[in-house]
């Protein structure tokens, strides 16, 4: 088990030529998240939480008492801090500062991944397709998943890096750094974090180190905030009792609906796109998923027989054991099944496949066959479930239309000191509260040609 911990890699010094493609790489990547969302676009939509509690919130509450407030039950302080960030713009501004804001983090989060899987897969071509999920992932980006560019979402991000955070041990000031801010705030901004809880574990036991302890510390610490938002009034609103503890249930679950959906999309599941609602895919789309996993295991174990690859056959059952507890946690919990929750299982498999076919060091570029053709299919599903004009956001009115009605009628009517404005079309309730005072006085050029 100590494989899965290896210690840091004190060769491996920072350069300013690594610096600068790492902030590349984050820029490449916070446009390919905003690219995600179709229609009015990340620039000009405020969704749901992000409008209703996160933005509205920061607009007319103390910074102190909006950060601590929890949504839905469960604290969130990273994404409030997000929404604290964007008061300190033009309100013009908000949409766009809450979208790039959580594009960046998504940027900042897949550089990571790729760092901290260097100590587990060498070779990089391996470690950016265990990065890309971040980005790619075929199972958002539709009316019942639209995660991207979305404070209150980064969770579903946030949680697959930290799978590869607990395993990471950095060598450099910065590094460690980096890793303590991911876990930190990843478990004051979910409840999921109790699903870590036997990883921070096995980490302390195994490496006994400081920065073990730290990160033990702090998903416990978090873990414990979020059960006793969950459990007391803590969280301001009460918790049905809708939970459904069925290990069986939530097995198959994951074997005839979030599998298949992981590796050949959510368009896949379902014959029509449109009608995700039905969730479990056909019997030929759950064989032939599951084929593929079978092929993988087996290229695995021929090419490592014969020396041409080099699978990490640990790290690949500890991130297929993450995958069905993190589904089973989620499904369990809410009593029923739902799309975005395959969110983060769908990232943890896309990477234990691929980390079982990285060649071996020296070999031909014929090794790399295996896993040229698996991340060609990932990369094919992830294209077909990159945009989807099927979404909510992507019909929602744009944010300066809503504050210019807002600026009007706040003009027109002094005695009032608040406005509601909505964050996406009808019948959701995606809706920000804008105190007068932020617009009143408000002007701004007017677009000739949108973009």
């Amino acid at each position: 088990m100590s494989r899965l911990f290896p210690g840091a890699d004190s060769g491996r010094a920072a350069t300013r030529k690594g610096l600068l493609l790492g902030l590349l790489a984050v820029l490449a990547a916070t446009v390919v998240s905003l690219l995600r969302t179709s229609g009015t676009g990340p620039l000009q939509s405020v969704f749901e939480e992000d409008a209703r509690d996160i933005l509205s919130d920061a607009l007319d509450t103390s910074g102190a008492k909006a950060v601590l407030t929890p949504v839905q039950g469960y604290f969130v302080i990273g994404p409030r801090l997000l929404g604290e960030l964007a008061t300190f713009f033009p309100i013009s501004w908000a949409a766009a500062v809450l979208s790039i804001g959580s594009a960046v983090i998504c940027g900042l989060l897949a550089v990571q991944v790729y760092v901290a899987a260097g100590a587990h897969v060498r070779n990089r071509w391996a470690r950016v397709a265990v990065a890309a999920p971040l980005l790619l992932v075929p199972v958002a980006e539709n009316m019942y998943s639209e995660i991207y560019n979305r404070p209150v979402c980064l969770h579903f991000f946030a949680l697959y890096a930290l799978f590869w955070v607990l395993l990471w041990t950095p060598s450099s000031r910065a590094g460690r750094a980096g890793a303590l801010t991911t876990v930190g705030l990843t478990a004051v901004s979910t409840a999921l974090i109790v699903g870590y809880l036997p990883l921070a574990i096995t980490r302390l036991c195994l490496r006994r180190d400081r920065l073990s302890t730290v990160m033990f510390a702090l998903v416990v610490a978090g873990s414990a905030l979020q059960v006793a938002a969950a459990t007391t009034s803590l969280g301001r609103i009460p918790r049905d009792n809708s939970m459904r503890l069925d290990p069986g249930w939530a097995l198959l679950r994951f074997a005839d609906w979030a599998l298949p959906q992981a590796l050949l999309g959510t368009r896949s599941g379902h014959p029509d796109p449109s009608l995700v609602a039905a969730f479990v895919p056909t019997i030929g789309v759950v064989a032939l998923a599951w084929a593929i996993v079978g092929l993988v295991v087996a290229a695995a174990v021929l090419g490592a027989r014969r020396g041409a690859l080099s699978p990490a056959w640990l790290l690949s059952a500890a991130l297929g054991v993450h995958a069905v507890g993190l589904l089973a946690l989620q499904i369990m919990i809410n009593g029923s099944i739902s799309q975005r929750y395959t969110t983060i299982p769908a990232q943890l498999l896309i990477a234990a496949l691929v980390v079982l076919l990285p060649p071996a060091a020296g070999r031909s570029r014929l090794a790399s066959s295996p896993l040229a053709a698996l991340c060609a299919l990932l990369l094919a599903v992830a294209a077909v479930n990159y945009r989807s004009a099927q979404t909510y956001r992507h019909d929602a009115p744009q944010w300066t239309d809503q504050l210019r009605q807002a600026t009007q009628w706040c003009a027109d009517n002094p005695a009032k000191s608040a406005v509601v404005v909505r964050g996406a079309p009808k019948p959701l309730m995606s809706y920000v509260v804008i105190p007068c005072h932020e617009v009143r006085g408000y002007t701004e050029t007017p677009w000739l040609d949108p973009p």
